[in-house]
């Protein structure tokens, strides 16, 4: 046989060979398998959707070559928050990519836990994200994310 043949037959077996396995399993073992696949198998989440700003001055013209930075953390379930630092385009235009975090659902749970727990202490939950432009001060009602509400769109330079 050429090897061609060789290889498709083991490739149609494999999958046969899997379920034989696992069918030879006793049922305990296979709910403990399953049970430790979902625990430990990360997921994603997004932490902060695509975040598109303009920066404009007092006169309302955009700010081209702005440095706007973006921070955000998923506080149930990191530890430490994350920094990106953009500038705008010619029409003042920045466009920070869309957060997310990988986590399996036992460190969730973990995390999760310790959160809740910190918020007894002045801690907090969930995801928090917001944007600054470092260099200035600003003019901006609410520059922070908050989840289902729509994202700010614009960001006024004070000074």
């Amino acid at each position: 046989m050429p090897n061609g043949m060789f290889e498709r037959e083991r490739q149609e077996s494999y999958p046969r060979r899997v379920r034989g396995a696992l069918a030879a399993l006793p049922r305990r073992y296979i709910v403990l398998l399953l049970l430790a696949v979902t625990l430990l198998v990360p997921y994603p989440t997004t932490v902060v959707p695509e975040w598109r700003i303009r920066v404009v001055g007092r006169d309302d013209m955009p700010l081209s070559g702005e440095p706007v930075r973006e921070t955000w953390q998923d506080y149930s379930l990191e530890g430490e928050s994350h920094e990106e630092e953009l500038s705008t385009d010619r029409d003042g235009l920045v466009v920070f990519r869309e957060r997310k975090i990988w986590a399996p659902l036992l460190m969730r749970v973990a995390f999760t836990s310790c959160a809740a727990v910190s918020t007894l202490a002045h801690g907090s939950m969930g995801p928090h994200a917001w944007v600054m432009a470092p260099r200035h001060s600003l003019s901006c009602n609410e520059c922070y994310y908050r989840p289902g509400r729509p994202l700010p769109a614009e960001l006024r330079i004070k000074d």
